[in-house]
């Protein structure tokens, strides 16, 4: 189920129920996401997710209520010319014109990383030297 919430947020709701629960293992709680989505638990209910035991969870009539986050995502990938990464090449993350983040290329198979917004954004080679010798 999802439905909006704040302005630019997407409120997702799901439940999940493990009825007479034997172990006594500690257990962990988390979303499996993209490597490229930065998800945290915003609540808790004061669990330790990464260290669920059955007596604590005991405590709270059998129920850890637990609400995620999505703060951000992040724009990844390589920068290559003739099969050669573009090391030192300065990009630009932009959303309308607003500059979002900066990066520059690793030599390492010509690596980027840049922090993004939900919605439409645009990549570019930084205005200066890197935008005289290359382009997108």
């Amino acid at each position: 189920h999802s439905s909006a919430g704040a302005p630019g947020a997407l409120v997702a709701k799901a439940a999940a129920q493990f009825e007479a629960l034997e172990t006594e293992d500690i257990l962990t709680m988390e979303v499996v996401a993209p490597s490229c989505w930065s998800v945290t638990a915003r609540k808790s209910g004061g669990h330790d997710l990464d260290n669920l035991r059955k007596s604590d969870v005991a405590k709270t009539q059998g129920f850890v209520d637990v609400e995620y986050e999505l703060q951000s995502v992040y724009v990844e990938g390589s920068a290559m010319h003739k099969k050669l990464p573009t090391h030192g090449l300065q990009l630009e993350l932009l959303q309308g014109d607003v500059v979002l983040g900066e990066t520059i290329v690793m030599k390492n198979y010509g690596y980027f990383a840049l922090e993004g917004r939900f919605g439409e954004v645009a990549l570019r080679v930084k205005p200066g030297v890197s935008n005289d010798t290359f382009g997108l």
